[in-house]
């Protein structure tokens, strides 16, 4: 069972005292480190050095997916050891490869990876 914080169903964009979207959620970690970062992930994407390989990736890189139009649309923080947090209905860690987001308790993937950032 992964920790989890509550979110608003369709809070896609949104940030309230109930729940925040994935923009939001890398935002406010950023934020903590004093970090300046955009609100929204195709903002967000602009920023960084691209890591090469999903196996390249190393702790604090952010994990962009994109939508079926090809536009990124969600993003996720690397926690280490192949995991990734994130917003899906909640805060929550899945693991991660170089197709995407892998949900253990939906067993499939949910969100299909495009690009890895390092941000400094």
């Amino acid at each position: 069972m992964s920790p989890t914080v509550p979110v608003q169903p369709g809070t896609t964009g949104r940030r309230s005292p109930f729940g925040i979207d994935s923009g939001a959620l890398i935002q406010n970690v950023f934020k903590f480190f004093g970090i300046f970062m955009p609100r929204f992930p195709h903002e967000q994407y602009l920023h960084g050095e691209i890591v090469d390989f999903a196996e390249l990736a190393s702790e604090g890189d952010l994990a962009f997916c994109e939508n079926k139009e090809g536009h990124i649309h969600h993003v996720g923080l690397i926690i280490g050891e192949k995991k990734v947090i994130h917003v899906y209905g909640c805060v929550r860690i899945d693991k991660f490869d170089h197709h995407g987001f892998y949900n253990s308790d939906l067993q499939k993937y949910t969100h299909k990876l495009r690009i890895i950032k390092k941000v400094s």
